[in-house]
């Protein structure tokens, strides 16, 4: 079977053909009974048309079954459909409910035949005055075969039944035809979505990692600075700090995030960024601007992409990763938790790896005075809750450390 992507579903073609199919199922199957019906009732001549139906509505089937072509079984089984009823008004009489079958076959074809409306139309036209001219004559046809009403009720309450069974099971059958093939388009777009993720992380992550290697590093700072984001984050929503943004999610969005801190040091010319002693006052003007460089490219390069959430936070990460609690830092000045949660947590964890890792213009320097440096900056130029909970997880952080150290 075609899937229509645009719609989630299936094509018209193979939903005219489903309908087909089922279409001449019942006919064969409608037929097959009243065979036997007749056949009972000593109504010879309905039986042995039933006989010829059953052949046209088998036929049909094969054809269906086998060719693209739809309109030839169509019309066949419209012209029987519509035969059977003057018979059957014939030879039982007007009270055995079987001209309703023509208006069923005259709405199939805004079914079946969907780029066809003049057709369709027409068909719908030509079995409404049909149907309308035998409920008009149908007062004055007595059938020919004497049988008794209750037998007549027995066809009458039988066809209405049947009537209203195919057009339940049809509405059941597209509903679950649809939600099935819906379900198939989501899991085939999230399979894509997944692959298109994970290659613009590992994107990301390269691009990252390039940056860092010219800033004279391993690249494994990316690594360390965001497995101290993981831990700390996580003790922090176990400690209940900012209930209100802190869950699942943003650990998952800020880990993912972490790497783009410094990825507006792509801008900042090697004469400064692998400087070995201090800048001076103009080159940091120029060191500083990696933050708002890094917020552009993050929604250049990420723009057009579905995870708004992970954009901004990516973008705020770059931003404001050098922002301070009393408003020192830049590019901003922002204050307090004016600055973003997700910043505020890079922070830490990149203040914290440059002081222990080794740079350009520095040496590294123990652990246990990096976290000294920590708490000095605590309610300065970190946010306080967090600066706090950091330092509890000494073990973790010391072993995270030592892991992805060279």
């Amino acid at each position: 079977m075609n899937i229509d992507i645009k719609s989630g579903f299936l094509s018209r073609d193979s939903r005219a053909k489903i309908i087909s199919i089922l279409t001449c199922t019942f006919g064969l199957l409608y037929h097959l009974v009243f065979l036997f019906i007749f056949k009972s009732l000593g109504v010879l001549p309905m039986f042995y048309f039933n006989i010829l139906s059953v052949c046209i509505f088998s036929l049909s089937l094969l054809w269906v079954c086998k060719k693209q072509s739809i309109l030839i079984p169509y019309m066949l089984c419209t012209v029987e459909v519509i035969v059977h009823q003057i018979l059957a008004e014939h030879y039982v009489g007007a009270e055995s409910s079987f001209r309703f079958f023509i208006l069923i076959m005259g709405i199939l074809p805004f079914l079946v035949f969907y780029n066809k409306f003049v057709f369709s139309a027409s068909v719908a036209i030509f079995t409404a005055c049909i149907f309308s001219f035998l409920q008009i004559i149908s007062s004055k046809v007595d059938g020919i075969y004497d049988i008794r009403q209750e037998i007549i009720s027995i066809i009458k309450i039988t066809n209405i039944s049947l009537s209203i069974l195919i057009i339940f099971f049809v509405i059941t059958l597209f509903t679950y035809l649809m939600n099935k093939f819906e379900f198939q388009l989501e899991d085939k777009v999230s399979d894509q979505s997944a692959k298109i993720i994970s290659m613009q992380n590992n994107t990301i992550i390269s691009l990252s990692n390039l940056v860092e290697n010219r800033d004279s590093d391993t690249g494994d700072h990316i690594i360390r600075t965001s497995s101290y984001i993981k831990v700390l984050a996580k003790t922090a929503m176990e400690e209940g700090l900012y209930p209100n943004q802190l869950n699942e999610e943003f650990i998952e969005l800020l880990e993912k995030a972490a790497p783009m801190h410094d990825i507006g040091k792509i801008v900042v010319p090697d004469y400064i960024l692998k400087k070995p002693g201090k800048l001076t006052p103009e080159e940091f003007e120029i060191m500083k601007r990696h933050t708002t460089e890094g917020s552009r490219i993050v929604h250049d390069v990420l723009g057009n992409g579905e995870d708004k959430k992970y954009i901004q936070m990516a973008a705020d990460v770059a931003h404001y990763h050098h922002e301070k609690w009393d408003g020192s830092g830049y590019p901003n000045g922002l204050k307090g938790e004016h600055i973003p949660l997700s910043a505020r947590f890079m922070a830490i964890a990149d203040v914290f790896d440059a002081l222990v890792s080794p740079r350009c213009y520095k040496d590294p320097i123990p652990i246990d005075e990096a976290f000294a440096i920590i708490k000095e900056g605590a309610g300065s130029h970190f946010d306080p809750k967090l600066a706090k909970c950091f330092l509890e997880l000494e073990e973790p952080v010391t072993e995270i450390t030592a892991i992805f150290s060279k």
